[in-house]
């Protein structure tokens, strides 16, 4: 029996998708893929997020929220940890530093006094930076190291996050 060839099958399901592009990309959201893994356990290595750049047009900068900004040459993705005129402390120890959580002051301070060689220091964020850092501190690279990030350096919020 002979099959009459048909010509190659056309994926008809992408036709709407397709549609549909230039009205994501106007809108101001853009896919964005994860790399690294220094947002572990929010956002994994390889998942696929949506990128809202447009989100700070009509909304102010909010602790927690999770945003994707260029920095030094590089697009990080990370949390907001600490907004413009906040107080950060931080314990420090021959370049090693870490935020310090608020309940966990008292004891940092206490650490610092018994000559242990860690010192107890606080950073305001000027008005026109945010602190970062990731979930996963033991992986990120993040304020901690580069100290606060310019607002202009924000490309949008993620979503997902």
């Amino acid at each position: 029996m002979l099959k009459h060839y048909r010509g190659p099958r056309r994926p008809y399901y992408l036709c709407p998708l397709l549609a549909l592009i230039p009205l994501f990309v106007s809108s101001g959201l853009r896919p964005m893929v994860v790399l690294g893994s220094s947002m572990v356990p929010g956002l994994q290595p390889g998942q696929v997020t949506v990128l809202d750049g447009g989100y700070y047009r009509g909304h102010p900068l909010a602790r927690g929220d999770v945003v994707a900004f260029r920095w030094h040459g590089q697009t990080y993705v990370k949390r907001v940890y600490a907004l413009p005129g906040e107080e950060v402390q931080l314990l420090c120890n021959q370049g090693y530093s870490n935020v310090i959580a608020p309940e966990m002051r008292a004891k940092a301070q206490r650490l610092a006094e018994r000559g242990t060689g860690f010192t107890v220091q606080s950073r305001r964020i000027p008005a026109d930076c945010f602190y970062v850092l990731g979930d996963n501190t033991s992986a990120s690279v993040d304020s901690r190291e580069w100290g606060p990030v310019p607002i202009t350096a924000i490309l949008g919020r993620v979503r997902g996050g």
